[in-house]
């Protein structure tokens, strides 16, 4: 029984990891309306985004389209917590887990303002 609780925690962390990439590969250009998409984030958010076709990663957050993580810059951010979607005027959504489940949500107001009307697929997950 320990072998198959030891072997079940990284699949299921494995899981995890693999739903994330897919999400913002998905999310991502259809929030900035264009692809490759610039992002700036930290190296150990890096392998999300090692899919050269879809993303291109920038060494300083101005040159970005879009900042991923709870980074504070002038440049529209993707957050990774409520607490800091809520904080900061320049997120324009979060992903984060409430009580175990995953949450998705975007700020209308300050998606409009970086980027203009929001794509009708995303408009369930406005706050």
């Amino acid at each position: 029984m320990k072998k198959l609780i030891i072997l079940l925690i990284p699949l299921v962390l494995f899981a995890n990891i693999i739903g994330l990439k897919e999400l913002l590969h998905a999310l991502f250009p259809l929030l900035v309306h264009k692809t490759p998409v610039k992002v700036y984030t930290v190296p150990e958010y890096y392998y999300l985004f090692d899919d050269n076709t879809t993303f291109l990663l920038v060494r300083e957050c101005n040159q970005s389209d879009l900042v991923f993580g709870d980074i504070n810059c002038s440049k529209p951010v993707f957050g990774l917590s409520y607490e800091f979607y809520r904080t900061y005027p320049n997120v324009i959504g979060a992903f984060y887990y409430r009580k175990g489940r995953p949450q998705l949500i975007i700020k209308l107001k300050s998606y409009t303002k970086h980027f203009g009307p929001l794509s009708s697929k995303l408009k369930r997950f406005v706050q």
